[in-house]
């Protein structure tokens, strides 16, 4: 259920169905879009100030456990997926758009995912791109008609996974479940689209060229709970086992000019 509050008083206003929520703006209206269901998410479109439902769709997404992988949107863009899972694991998959619009929606284009994927995909959309992240590959698709247009093999993972976009980043956490955190860090130009970090040997606690596991004792999200990392400014902020980190992504000369000549590699 969705409930609308007065900011000032927090007096409940009104209720509507739908347990996730997405903000939809076109024409500088915005809207909400509500969805949720294990099987064959339902959307709606609900006024803000007054919860009525203005239309309500059906839709071949999937966001069953095991396979949790919440829409995400740009413009009047809605993108997901439709995943056959057998024990966690997907052997069919396909992206899914959908056009949002004033009466409803219309699917808007469709193509195959990596397969196979175990219980989550990684998703986000950013800069007029669709980035996905599978067991083995992560690429990026047009976010007007779904064509594929950059990849890169050798990086991805399975379980919890989590991708997110920022400072022209594609940042993917490529297993959170097992009580570990790693990063991989890819440059998020579609033209110049490759893992960074890539030149660095796989030893270690480095299993892979380029993945990055932070110098502070890890904790899990577990089960198919995806975990939110901000990115501000140039920094990363991580959950911790003990607390909460912060990492300065930024290069040492950036991190010079604004600091006036301080170049720490690291603040905590």
């Amino acid at each position: 259920t969705t409930i609308g509050l007065d900011p000032k008083s927090g007096k409940e206003l009104w209720k509507a169905p739908g347990g996730n929520l997405l903000v939809w703006c076109k024409d500088a209206v915005e809207r909400l879009i509500a969805y949720g269901g294990p099987k064959g998410v339902g959307v709606s479109c609900l006024d803000p100030k007054t919860g009525k439902v203005l239309w309500k769709a059906d839709t071949s997404f999937t966001t069953t456990a095991g396979t949790t992988v919440h829409p995400v949107l740009e413009g009047d863009l809605l993108v997901g997926f439709d995943v056959k899972v057998t024990a966690n694991v997907a052997a069919s998959a396909t992206v899914l758009c959908y056009r949002l619009t004033d009466e409803g929606l219309q699917q808007a284009w469709s193509v195959p995912a990596p397969v196979p994927m175990t219980d989550t995909y990684g998703l986000t959309i950013a800069n007029g791109h669709v980035w996905i992240d599978g067991e083995k590959e992560v690429y990026s698709l047009k976010l007007e008609d779904g064509r594929k247009v950059a990849s890169v093999a050798g990086v991805g993972g399975a379980r919890t996974q989590v991708a997110f976009f920022a400072d022209e980043r594609l940042f993917i956490q490529p297993e959170g479940r097992h009580g570990g955190q790693s990063f991989f860090m890819l440059n998020g130009d579609p033209k110049d689209f490759r893992r960074l970090g890539g030149e660095t040997p796989a030893d270690g606690e480095h299993p892979m060229p380029g993945q990055w596991h932070p110098p502070h004792p890890h904790d899990t999200a577990y089960a198919n709970q995806p975990v939110i990392y901000p990115i501000i400014d140039g920094r990363l902020f991580v959950r911790g086992h003990d607390g909460l980190y912060c990492y300065d992504l930024r290069k040492p000369g950036q991190r010079a000019a604004i600091h006036g000549g301080e170049t720490g590699e690291r603040r905590q």
